[in-house]
């Protein structure tokens, strides 16, 4: 169960650094580049060696990390570029939809138990993740005029956060020889860092991006929760959790526990709707909980 813990508060810490960002008006991706090359140093101290070495490329493992690499980068200006669209509600419901792939994948690959419990505690999860992230006020939505191709992007949200989840526990349970093995991890935040340094050494050079040491100290903080999230995502599969079980006791728990964080310290509003799913996610970890206690 620590592991469980440690994977939901490195993932809310993200969630709540993300809205530092918004606070400190932090350019966004200088600091998620620099925030992957911190998490390189990071897998670096966890494993005592630099983890990306001349036997990287053997390994079975690279070929998965490679995909989640472009994956990473690819989702996050998807998601960027999704919320100056579509706005924060719809893109945020699609991210979390994934969910629906990923418990579809292990029930089916991995033949995980299913318990009425279970299925009642999934159709909580899905229903608090729209009610949590609920917002009928208009201010949420976008002015830009929008055609039909551009609903590719909040569908690539979905699609890329459902392939990375499946990703990690198939390589984790299937391919992998150690548990959250260190090299595997940081290969993918490489990948993602190369990638994220062409985009940002052509906004540099063509003005439209500003680099400045906040940037960098932003990065610095989003990068090591950053590791960690899929550092404990991983020690928790390989624990013997079932991704049907972990998955959505996992991304419930965050949404509800970033929600309390901002409506506490940062003040944020909630209505009736999204305390109601606040209160929908407790009762589908509690539901999808009873047979693992």
């Amino acid at each position: 169960m620590i592991f469980i813990a440690a994977s939901i508060l490195a993932s809310t810490s993200i969630t709540i650094i993300f809205k530092l960002f918004t606070s400190f008006k932090v350019d966004l991706f200088p600091a998620i580049v620099f925030n992957y090359f911190t998490a390189i140093l990071t897998g670096w101290v966890i494993s005592g060696e630099f983890p990306l070495n001349e036997t990287v490329v053997q390994s079975p493992t690279f070929p998965y990390a490679l995909l989640m690499g472009v994956f990473f980068i690819t989702s996050f200006l998807a998601q960027g570029r999704s919320i100056e669209l579509f706005g924060i509600t719809i893109t945020a419901i699609l991210q979390r939809m994934s969910l629906l792939m990923t418990v579809i994948f292990a029930l089916i690959y991995f033949d995980e138990s299913l318990s009425l419990s279970k299925i009642l505690g999934l159709i909580c999860a899905f229903l608090s993740i729209i009610f949590v992230n609920y917002k009928p006020s208009d201010k949420d939505q976008s002015k830009i005029i929008r055609s039909v191709f551009f609903w590719f992007l909040p569908f690539y949200v979905f699609f890329s956060s459902g392939v990375i989840e499946i990703i990690l526990q198939y390589v984790e349970l299937e391919v992998a020889g150690a548990s959250a093995d260190p090299q595997f991890i940081s290969v993918i935040f490489c990948v993602a860092m190369i990638i994220g340094l062409v985009g940002l050494i052509g906004g540099l050079i063509s003005g439209k991006i500003n680099w400045s040491t906040k940037s960098m100290l932003a990065g610095f903080c989003l990068g090591i929760p950053n590791y960690f999230s899929i550092y404990f995502i991983m020690r928790a599969l390989g624990a013997g959790y079932e991704g049907s079980y972990f998955f959505p006791v996992n991304n419930v728990a965050i949404i509800a526990l970033a929600t309390l964080i901002a409506f506490v310290f940062f003040k944020e509003k909630l209505s009736k709707i999204n305390i109601f799913g606040v209160l929908l996610a407790l009762l589908a970890i509690t539901l999808i909980s009873i047979l693992h206690f």
